[in-house]
């Protein structure tokens, strides 16, 4: 880890203490859901999944479809989805 200033160092724990409890918190998940992909699996397939958001001029609304286009995308998509799993314990 190579920073410059003390304020730089501390941000830098900080965001990679954020990113370990997200790993953690999204392992448990999987894990918990019977999910057949590991962290990094699922990590590599959202990367690629793509969401549209259309705005409508009738009514000044936004359409937001996210598009599922292998089996490996749609077994992640209620993560994408729903927001349940945040109010898991754990």
């Amino acid at each position: 880890m190579f920073q410059f200033t003390e304020r730089r160092i501390e941000a830098h724990v900080c965001i990679s203490f954020v990113v370990l409890k997200v790993y953690e918190k999204l392992e448990r998940l999987l894990k918990a859901s019977g999910c057949p992909h590991s962290v990094d699996s699922v990590v590599r397939i959202a990367e690629v999944i793509v969401t549209l958001d259309v705005d409508l001029p009738e009514n000044g609304k936004t359409l937001t479809k996210t598009i599922y286009t292998s089996k490996r995308e749609r077994d992640i998509a209620y993560i994408i989805e729903t927001d349940e799993w945040l109010n898991q314990n754990g």
